[in-house]
């Protein structure tokens, strides 16, 4: 769980840090005891099973770090009005009594839920129509079968974990009550280290500094690391130097995006005449720039991002790895207009709900939650706008944009490790998996430590006053930073409005790194498209139908400086909305 909190009092940005460490007794040489390498394969291919396996098994389980950050937001930042309680009172009456699945939920948990029901013995699939009374929690009626499309859902036991939340408060109500004791059960079950210990003594979420760059008259903040926000920033003023340098957008509006149109010509993935309209979207060359930037971003990110307790080397400081003029040179040094240059050039030296929100006050909150924890998407969207609802607010003059996130990249593999805790409705995340299994690399697996992790809020401030000018998010694992990139140039570089911006096509870094494959989503101009393979970049284009989960799910809510007016947008990939009230 993370979040950014503005303050319009102050006109000041506020973070929370609310992941979870690994278990006191965690260490790479248990894992490589855990997983042996094969005696017939080579060693690039045991280390490619020793990752896999590691990433679906218990030892990837860290400790759950959302029950203790929403107790720590709603103290926090809460009116004062409600409390934990009665926040959680929706989302418990919805776990008790049932909700509808939507469509795109329903389909990304049947594709999953044999991550779920791995750990369960054949006999516990039983089919409870046939009299077997399966014993699955997340699947419908304890089988191991999903929720179809508008299918009612009901989670008991979840209700159960959250009334004691609300009750019992995060510490004794969580981690060391009996939902605690049933995640070291199950853990422990399957040769997993984690102690009652490692849970209790989870007893706060941090609080650092917020980090951010300036880009045309903004101010664009993240959250620190262990988050990899720092990605999308390096990203965004090595965009920023190139504008100010002249190489591409020039220093006003960057040249004008691709208006809804009919095609030149036919439509080169068609092969026919048939003509279609494009949305607005970036030019080719802040695409391709953006890209370049974005490989940049990650280069820094995957090399040296880790926990801050455990940042060694200068490198992994946010202080160097934002330096200004650090970023100009590599990115005036490595950019190409004409070619795609950047691939494996770090520098020598070397799933998920969200919501945004603001109140009648001018206080807002972009909020990221690892909703697999809980495996009750709808019920934990709903959670989280019922947290949101009554931020300092004596207004009702609020706008809110959210979703549930669906897709696998959400939480590392949607349902996680998929292991469930007896009766407590839920599942238990991988987030260990990003750590490094390389004892040298500054993010390697140690006890006591955060992990890299891919989610991450992020806000707009105007850099002269402070004042608050969008609330953002853009959630998908590692199109998270890129989504940003992508979602606050289409804001400040084209005009767009909120849900212009979101509708347009992006690209995607399908594995986060730099020489990871450029996926596109279908709906960028052929034009555009050729130019690209053209210049050399390593890309699939005309991402469609449920594969657009490269893309992420975005949602941001804009602030009229003048006039007050707030505009939401959000995203058509997923099962959200914006709403005012």
């Amino acid at each position: 769980m993370f979040a950014l909190w503005y303050d319009a009092s102050t006109r000041s940005v506020s973070a929370v840090n609310g992941s979870g460490r690994s278990a006191a007794a965690s260490s790479i040489r248990d894992v490589k005891m855990a997983y042996p390498p094969s005696s017939s394969s080579s060693e690039e291919e045991d280390e490619e099973l020793l990752h896999s396996r590691y990433r679906d098994g218990v030892h990837a389980i860290t400790v759950p770090g959302a029950a203790m950050g929403w107790e720590d937001v709603h103290r926090e930042y809460g009116s004062g009005r409600l409390s934990l309680s009665d926040l959680l009172g929706p989302a418990i009456r919805l776990a008790e009594d049932g909700f509808p699945v939507g469509p795109m939920t329903s389909y990304a948990w049947r594709s999953q839920m044999d991550v779920v029901t791995r750990w369960h013995a054949r006999e516990e699939e039983e089919d409870a129509e046939g009299g077997g009374g399966g014993k699955i929690e997340l699947g419908v009626d304890g089988t191991g079968r999903g929720p179809r499309p508008g299918e009612v859902f009901r989670n008991p036991n979840l209700a159960r974990v959250l009334r004691g939340v609300g009750e019992r408060g995060a510490r004794d109500g969580f981690y060391r009550g009996f939902p605690g004791e049933a995640i070291v059960e199950a853990v422990r079950r399957h040769g997993g280290s984690m102690t009652i210990d490692d849970l209790a003594n989870h007893t706060s979420s941090t609080f650092p500094e917020p980090i951010f760059v300036d880009y045309r008259g903004m101010r664009v903040w993240e959250v620190p690391p262990n988050g990899q926000g720092v990605a999308g920033l390096i990203a965004l003023e090595g965009l920023g130097s190139l504008e100010r340098n002249g190489i591409v957008g020039g220093g006003g509006r960057a040249t004008s995006p691709r208006s809804p149109r009919e095609d030149d010509g036919p439509s080169s993935d068609e092969g026919s005449t048939h003509r279609r309209r494009h949305h607005p979207q970036p030019s080719c060359d802040m695409l391709h720039a953006q890209i370049e930037m974005m490989r940049l971003g990650f280069g820094d990110a995957r090399a040296y991002v880790c926990d801050p307790d455990f940042a060694a080397r200068e490198e992994s400081t946010t202080k160097w790895l934002l330096n200004s003029e650090r970023i100009s040179q590599r990115a005036m040094g490595l950019f190409d207009e004409e070619k795609a240059t950047i691939h494996g050039r770090p520098d020598s030296t070397s799933c998920t709900v969200s919501f945004q929100v603001v109140d009648g006050e001018g206080n807002a909150m972009s909020f990221v939650n690892r909703y697999v924890y809980f495996s009750c998407p709808v019920c934990y969207f709903l959670f989280g706008y019922s947290v949101s609802r009554p931020i300092r607010s004596s207004t009702t003059a609020c706008v809110a944009s959210a979703q549930k996130q669906t897709n696998r990249n959400s939480n590392y593999m949607g349902f996680g490790t998929g292991l469930t805790p007896a009766n407590c409705g839920f599942t238990l995340q991988n987030r260990g998996a990003g750590f490094s299994l390389d004892p040298s690399h500054p993010n390697a697996l140690e006890p006591n430590k955060r992990p890299y992790h891919t989610i991450i809020p992020a806000m707009v401030t105007h850099a002269d006053t402070g004042e608050l000018y969008a609330t953002l998010t853009n959630m998908g694992g590692f199109m998270q930073p890129q989504g940003h990139l992508q979602l606050v140039v289409n804001l400040l570089a084209y005009g767009m409005d909120p849900q212009t911006a979101i509708d347009a096509p992006r690209f995607c870094i399908g594995d986060g790194t730099m020489n990871g494959t450029v996926f596109l989503e279908e709906g960028f101009h052929p034009d555009t498209i050729a130019k690209l393979k053209s210049m050399g970049h390593n890309m699939k284009a005309n991402i469609s139908g449920h594969e657009r989960h490269w893309f992420g799910r975005a949602q941001i809510i804009t602030r009229d400086r003048d006039s007050g007016v707030l505009c939401a947008g959000s995203d058509g990939r997923a099962d959200g909305c914006a709403l005012g009230y």
